[in-house]
């Protein structure tokens, strides 16, 4: 997938930071206006038709609202800076926090009651999902 979107150059992406799923692709980016580290999430709507493509966008934009919410509760989940649809491509770009961390491996020699504690805030999220019809397709 081209990157498209620099906001006016405001963003410069980092080499070597590209992560590819199913539907989108992320980059780690330096915000040059505010001197930080972030993390540029890229989808590609595709559609049909102006009004599929539209209720794509919709359903992916519940899903940018939940994650909000869900930031506001919990350390876990990166915050959702800005959003930019750009309709000439039928692209949305999600801007949020970087958050440099370790394998998901390292993680598991933790003390039980952090486990439990990570656990907790996981059952929150997954529920938030669940009252707005909301599933993830990758957990493990």
């Amino acid at each position: 997938m081209e990157i498209a979107y620099t906001k006016e150059h405001r963003y410069r992406f980092i080499e070597d930071s590209k992560i590819e799923t199913d539907n989108s692709v992320i980059y780690r980016a330096q915000d040059l206006e505010l001197n930080r580290n972030v993390c540029i999430k890229i989808i590609k709507i595709d559609g049909d038709s102006p009004r599929e493509i539209q209720a794509k966008l919709q359903r992916s934009m519940l899903e940018v609202r939940a994650m909000v919410e869900i930031s506001e509760r919990t350390i876990y989940l990166p915050n959702i800076y800005s959003t930019y649809f750009d309709e000439d491509k039928s692209t949305l770009y999600i801007v949020m926090q970087w958050i440099q961390g370790t394998s998901l491996e390292e993680k598991m020699h933790v003390p039980e009651m952090q486990f439990i504690r990570w656990m907790i805030n996981l059952f929150d999220i997954l529920s938030t999902m669940e009252r707005r019809n909301l599933y993830h397709k990758d957990i493990k």
